[in-house]
């Protein structure tokens, strides 16, 4: 209703900069996000203060994700697509705000946000931010991160990659009995299979890169993670 009046600026932003469609990303608000898709406005690519986009503050909540990951614009729309490699001003994309599990947060929907990312051939599992931490790294500084660091790493996350100080994930991960537990298990796959090769990581574009820069598709692991029941529809 707010829409159809004449004279609404459809461009409004909040002193955070956040328009409407970061809200209804960041509340869970898929019918919200649906007026607004069919309003014409930008869900995907449109920034805060903290250069976030919607799709940030969905994954950061744990929230209707696939329903972002599954939207179908209408044909006037159709160039502007979901890119899972714009970086917020930390140089993170939206699979590390999915993998940063608030204490509060439940743990099942920040896993399944996850899974639905990794399922994509462009999902930036080897980026990194601002201080080069991947999105292993911080699933394995989550206390409840044990789920999303099995996920990553079966889906050819490298647990020897170094951040800026020069630590790896699993070394933030001893912390945690569970991420530990995890990184333990996926050693131990790796060593009953000593015939397969360890899969490449690709250079990851820097973090300030810019939109529309091509990245070389991951080389996905053969190892399936296990115990990780997905409820999509509540996404």
């Amino acid at each position: 209703y707010i829409l159809k009046q004449p004279g609404v600026d459809r461009s409004t932003k909040d002193t955070m900069g956040r328009t409407p469609a970061h809200w209804g990303a960041a509340g869970g608000h898929g019918d919200v996000l649906d007026v607004l898709r069919c309003a014409g406005m930008d869900l995907f690519e449109v920034r805060d203060l903290q250069n976030k986009t919607p799709l940030h503050l969905a994954c950061s909540a744990g929230q209707v994700v696939k329903y972002m990951l599954d939207m179908r614009l209408p044909a006037r729309l159709a160039r502007r697509t979901l890119n899972l490699h714009l970086r917020d001003s930390t140089g993170r994309t939206a699979l590390h705000c999915a993998c940063r599990l608030p204490v509060a947060s439940k743990r099942s929907n920040h896993t399944m946000c996850v899974e639905l990312l990794l399922r994509r051939q462009d999902a930036p599992v080897h980026a990194r931010d601002r201080q080069r931490r991947t999105p292993l790294h911080i699933a394995a500084m989550s206390p409840d991160g044990a789920d999303v660091v099995a996920l990553l790493l079966s889906h050819g996350a490298r647990p020897d990659a170094t951040d800026s100080a020069n630590k790896t994930a699993e070394a933030y991960a001893r912390a945690y009995a569970d991420n530990r537990a995890a990184f333990r298990a996926h050693a131990n796959r790796l060593h009953e299979a000593p015939h397969e090769a360890p899969h490449e990581a690709p250079h990851d574009a820097p973090h300030d890169a810019p939109t529309g820069v091509t990245h070389q598709p991951r080389a996905r692991a053969q190892h399936a993670h296990s115990g990780v029941t997905l409820a999509y529809h509540r996404l």
